[in-house]
């Protein structure tokens, strides 16, 4: 038996008997012991939980900048995601282009192909398309501007990825295979609009290509067979019989019209009532 057990027992049969002061010194010990093991255990969970809690901040913060870059690959800087200001005002304008044939007026569609909706809106806002013609049209398929003027190309100097949700536009799952493997990337929150009659599209040489180019579709059925390859981000609002005397332009060979139809100007207008 160790010192300790033995004052213990004697304590116990009476053998030692404590003073007050005696007693409460030992009390205050027991307590400050007690104090000092739960001390301990609360270092120790804080430490654990200060542990989890960095750990779980690493993993979030990795995580917001992997889906940070894969929203933002194949979009350059000149593309950026427009603020809900942007997005806002927008919604409460309109694109006109003042053609040699007459005034077309169209409604962007931020919420289905925001970054592209927000770079032709600044392409206009710079002057980009005045000047620019009609270089590619044809009868009942579309009207196709945005990328020469009358004696040279034009180029906004990038290109950027399509803003297309495939599964909004019915496309089978076959069908988005096939142009996955193509190379296209898809979008599945955006709410894609359809190619239809009076829809601007973007143009493009194939799988996110996108820059200045773009057409309006003349066809009454709408271009079911170009859905999932081209971003729609607009439709007319005023003017296709413009379009449409446009789209019966003659043209040569390359569906060039022979006579230039130029856009004088493209401006950015507050909706009318």
């Amino acid at each position: 038996m160790n010192r300790k057990e033995r004052e213990i027992l004697d304590l116990a049969t009476g053998k030692i008997r404590l003073t007050e002061k005696e007693i409460k010194r030992r009390e205050e010990h027991s307590l400050m012991q007690k104090k000092e093991k739960r001390d301990k255990l609360l270092l120790v969970a804080s430490s654990v939980l200060a542990l989890v809690l960095i750990m779980s901040g690493i993993v979030w913060f990795n995580a917001r900048q992997e889906a940070f870059k894969i929203a933002n690959e194949g979009f350059p800087s000149q593309v950026p995601m427009p603020s809900k200001a942007e997005i806002n005002e927008m919604k409460n304008e309109w694109l006109v282009l003042e053609t040699t044939m007459g005034d077309i007026t169209m409604e962007l569609n931020p919420d289905a192909a925001p970054r592209t909706a927000r770079s032709i809106r600044q392409l206009a806002k710079d002057g980009f398309y005045d000047g620019v013609i009609f270089h590619r049209v044809i009868n009942d398929f579309m009207i196709q501007t945005g990328g020469f003027t009358s004696t040279e190309p034009k180029d906004p100097g990038f290109d950027f990825r399509d803003e297309i949700n495939p599964n909004a536009l019915g496309l089978s799952q076959e069908a988005i295979q096939q142009n996955v493997t193509a190379g296209y990337k898809y979008n599945n929150k955006l709410p894609s609009i359809k190619l239809e009659y009076g829809v601007l599209a973007m143009a493009n040489a194939g799988p996110n290509t996108n820059g200045s180019q773009f057409f309006i579709i003349t066809q009454k059925d709408g271009t079911s067979w170009l859905e999932g390859k081209h971003t729609g981000f607009g439709k007319v609002v005023q003017g296709m019989e413009v379009a449409e005397k446009i789209q019966n332009a003659p043209r040569d060979e390359q569906d060039k019209p022979l006579e230039d139809i130029i856009i004088k100007t493209a401006k950015i207008v507050p909706k009318q009532p």
